[in-house]
């Protein structure tokens, strides 16, 4: 009741009332998925049924199946037990969102998170290639309205696991993802978690956000932290340290001789000691 108060949420439950009352599926994942079926039809000026919208969903699956999967056994043991790459994808592409309950179709919520994910992969990489400037806000008209709510933060952290292991999908789109992602005001531990556990995936991508995130004018200790504590979790692998090392002796020139402006008045000898 209190997301159907959204005025969103509030046209999709007018506009669908008699299908999710006949389902009996009244529920947070059954509302999202309406919402992001009728942004696509939207968007793509067609009629979009549930086959439809599932079948779409399939493709994705197709599309992302056994590319540039994730091997290396230590960071696939970090991750969420809730992920399992293959298999979902596999559900997704032999069966779909939603699943049949006793004559009637309810959303399964894990899968909804997982296919929505990369349903916004899909249509992110579309904005990237159409040029689109504002990237992040490309992302807030998927994630809108409510982009706070858990579901919602699972959604976008499915879509950053799936656009860093791709190597060739745009960074600009990687480092949307990822600034959306941590810049949730309603993250749970398991966000913290996965955020960490993904950074072996594409550490230049996590340098780069880390030099937006610093050098954005509205601070975020908690998006800073989390970078500082992802860096120092993973520091110790040989193959990641020449990298961390390099990255952090470029930052430590940014850093002026004598301290800050406060101290530069001071000789040299005066500021050393400070």
């Amino acid at each position: 009741q209190p997301l159907i108060r959204k005025p969103r949420y509030f046209d999709l439950m007018v506009q669908y009332r008699e299908r999710v009352a006949e389902t009996g599926d009244v529920t947070v994942a059954r509302l999202i998925y309406e919402d992001w079926r009728d942004r696509l039809q939207r968007k793509q000026n067609i009629p979009l049924d549930d086959e439809t919208f599932q079948s779409f969903i399939r493709e994705l699956a197709r599309k992302y199946q056994g590319r540039d999967n994730i091997q290396d056994k230590d960071i696939y043991n970090a991750l969420s037990p809730f992920i399992n790459r293959q298999s979902a994808f596999e559900e997704l592409r032999t069966g779909g969102i939603l699943e049949s309950r006793g004559g009637h179709y309810r959303v399964d919520s894990r899968l909804l998170t997982y296919g929505l994910g990369l349903l916004l992969v899909d249509q992110l990489e579309e904005a990237v290639a159409s040029e689109e400037q504002d990237l992040d806000n490309a992302l807030a008209r998927w994630l809108e309205p409510h982009a706070e709510m858990d579901m919602k933060v699972a959604i976008c952290g499915c879509a950053a696991l799936h656009a860093l292991s791709l190597s060739k999908y745009p960074r600009e789109g990687k480092l949307a993802l990822l600034r959306t992602w941590i810049g949730s005001r309603n993250a749970e531990q398991k966000t913290v978690d996965d955020f960490i556990a993904y950074l072996p995936i594409d550490p230049p991508c996590y340098l780069e956000l880390a030099e937006t995130v610093w050098s954005d004018t509205s601070e975020n200790p908690w998006a800073q932290d989390l970078l500082m504590r992802s860096f120092l979790h993973w520091c110790g692998r040989p193959e990641l340290y020449p990298m961390l090392q390099s990255a952090f002796e470029r930052w430590l020139g940014f850093v002026h001789i004598y301290g800050s402006s406060w101290q530069r008045g001071k000789s040299a000898e005066e500021a050393e000691k400070v």
